[in-house]
């Protein structure tokens, strides 16, 4: 045994080195290069800054600068506004093993933010999926505008991001054009969003110009605070929403984009809508296209909550496995008349067509209840008929 020890002991101080430089090895760490403190109270922005913005450089110089690193500490590290630059040689990595007080973080394009593992500063998690790092942003009397803005950049990555605000009336995370250039190819996985009435907010400096495209949120939290929506998607197309919670939702059309298209939200818990409902759609003129609810679980003890609110003509829908009973109609009654197209397969199928089918161009209603229903609304009776009921 004594021999085996012996033998070992090098080979064991040799990893535990290993270890030890592989931890330390970060060269863009915002201690070690940048000087930051990260008591918690020191403001550690110029610090921070100065090591974000030497691995940019090194980046499009061509270089391999690794992770921009927050080591972990007894405390987060507190800085005023970040910008992380868009870059263009590679992905700007940021490695999270601590968390980061802050005013305003600007997010750059090919930036990536992973988080591991920190305290969760009091605020506590709602549904977490993993472990996640905390952005938490430190209120002072200044604080105006987003928490997290992302202005006409592509290519950006978060995972395992806590991002939360104190109760606040702006928007946590904020994505927008810059000049007309939209946000595009923009992912959020592992992450939580909350702490605003408003707390995930898409829109475009005017109506007629796109926010962007292609939005994925998947197995993340996002709680709204008070009855405004906790996802707000403005001239913005192609968003997928699968797994985790959600609040609400709403998508809405302005005048000036003619196609508003592609919205999938998939196996989401809700709760906490206070007689409001789930998704609202409204704007205008064109309509928006090819939305698609599915597995979407009002957790609510208040029966009349419906689903779906549509404000605009020209909608079009399909629902599936929404509903938990066949005695409420999945879309609100008060729904303009006649300007929804959808297909519903879900157990609240009949009950929408009985409470809401003036709300309805032309709706085709299958349930276990019950035979399919397909109605057309009196503008579409030469093209499909009266309502008509297929027995199995």
């Amino acid at each position: 045994m004594k021999r085996f020890l012996l033998l070992c002991g090098p080979m064991l101080f040799l990893l535990a080195a290993g270890t030890l430089r592989a931890q330390q090895g970060y060269k863009f760490d915002v201690k070690t290069y940048g000087g930051a403190v990260c008591n918690g109270v020191t403001d550690d922005t110029a610090a921070v800054q100065k090591t974000i913005n030497d691995a940019a450089a090194m980046l499009q110089a061509g270089g391999s600068p690794g992770p921009i690193y927050f080591p972990p500490s007894l405390h987060p590290c507190k800085v005023d506004t970040i910008t992380f630059p868009s870059v263009s040689g590679g992905w700007l990595y940021s490695l999270f093993d601590n968390g980061l007080y802050a005013n305003h973080i600007n997010i750059g394009s090919f930036n990536a933010y992973v988080g591991r593992t920190s305290n969760f500063g009091g605020g506590g998690s709602l549904f977490a999926y993993g472990p996640s790092v905390k952005w938490f942003r430190w209120q002072k009397p200044t604080n105006i505008g987003p928490f997290v803005d992302l202005n006409g950049v592509s290519e950006a990555y978060f995972e395992g991001i806590n991002i939360q605000e104190q109760y606040s009336q702006q928007p946590v995370v904020h994505m927008h054009d810059n000049n007309g250039r939209g946000c595009i190819n923009i992912k959020f996985l592992h992450c939580e969003i909350s702490g605003s009435v408003r707390p995930f907010v898409i829109d475009s400096s005017k109506g007629d110009i796109s926010a962007g495209f292609n939005l994925r949120i998947l197995d993340s939290s996002i709680a709204s605070t008070g009855n405004g929506p906790a996802l707000s998607i403005e001239n913005f197309g192609y968003v997928t929403v699968r797994g985790g919670y959600l609040t609400s939702a709403t998508i809405i059309e302005k005048p000036g984009i003619p196609l508003m298209d592609g919205y999938r939200f998939e196996d989401i818990l809700s709760e906490n809508l206070n007689n409001h409902p789930w998704l609202t759609v409204s704007g205008g003129p064109y309509g928006v296209s090819n939305i698609i609810l599915d597995s979407i679980r009002m957790a609510e003890t208040v029966r009349n909550v419906h689903l779906v609110l549509n404000q605009t003509p020209h909608t079009s829908m399909t629902i599936r496995n929404c509903g938990w009973n066949d005695g409420l109609s999945l879309v609100d009654p008060a729904s303009i008349p006649g300007g929804l197209s959808a297909v519903i397969e879900s157990m609240g199928a009949p009950a929408t067509y009985a409470q809401a089918k003036a709300a309805f161009q032309w709706g085709e209603f299958t349930s276990t209840q019950g035979p399919t229903i397909f109605y057309g609304s009196p503008t579409f009776l030469n093209y499909i008929g009266p309502p008509i009921q297929m027995k199995p």
